[in-house]
């Protein structure tokens, strides 16, 4: 091996351990943060078909169940279609094209990547599992002819109201509008979860898991986003030409 081989070797380790001085935190934690998503998630299904939240499950849908009424379904459904077959594609499609025109290409990409890997995952999940609707009580409508465990709409209404509220925390300098967006984007999940139990077509397992599995998602793209962005790699979600970013972006 040459002086040259070796220098190089050197200089490549010298790097790596920048590199990792630089983003090991963000690494341990997006990864530890993933690890446990997913931990919790393997804890509530193997309790779940062990039969162990039967009980719960009923008697907390049945509780939700008794408070219904003409008002409730009304603010209900509102919030069921908007994690939905219609509001899902509109609240991804809107601010997708927003961003685009805005000339922020990486965080379009990361909200299509969230909202396609959480239906992506939610569908392999359900096929999974494989458990059947709750139908503890006759329903006006039709019962969606998917499986139950986890829900879709917990799942995906968490990685778009969660990557959005990411998005908004990077591009929007008000502080005050960011913990507002924050806790419409937080209240937003939690009523779509709650409307699935409200109309009986979940039950409140379904809607953790749900949480958890679109949490996991979540969670690896937020923490790759920011190692990159940490790294001053030749791309971010401000993509700009001649493709490189300053500090004093992040704001734009």
């Amino acid at each position: 091996m040459t002086d040259n081989d070796t220098a190089k070797r050197h200089s490549f380790w010298l790097v790596l351990l920048a590199l990792l001085r630089q983003t090991g935190v963000y690494i341990v934690v997006g990864l530890g943060g993933a690890l446990l998503l997913l931990y919790l998630f393997a804890e509530l299904t193997e309790d779940l078909f062990r039969n162990q939240f039967t009980s719960l499950d009923d008697n907390f849908e049945l509780w939700v169940h008794s408070f219904a009424n003409p008002g409730f379904d009304l603010i209900f459904n509102f919030f069921t279609t908007l994690g939905g077959g219609l509001g899902v594609p509109l609240l991804t499609g809107l601010p997708f094209l927003f961003l685009l025109w805005k000339r922020h290409f990486f965080s379009a990409i990361m909200l299509l990547l969230a909202v396609l890997g959480g239906l992506l995952i939610n569908f392999v999940l359900k096929q999974l599992f494989q458990r059947p609707r709750p139908d503890l009580w006759e329903s006006a409508f039709a019962r969606p002819t998917s499986f139950s465990f986890p829900s879709g709409h917990a799942t995906v209404s968490l990685c778009l109201f969660g990557m959005l509220t990411w998005i908004f925390f990077h591009l929007l300098k008000s502080r005050g509008l960011k913990i507002f967006l924050a806790a419409l984007m937080a209240f937003t999940i939690f009523m779509v979860g709650l409307s699935r139990v409200y109309f009986g077509v979940h039950y409140p397992t379904d809607v953790i898991g749900g949480y958890l599995s679109g949490g996991f998602w979540l969670t690896l793209l937020i923490s790759g986003d920011t190692i990159f962005t940490k790294l001053h790699l030749p791309r971010s979600r401000d993509i700009l030409p001649p493709f490189t970013r300053t500090d004093s972006q992040v704001g734009s």
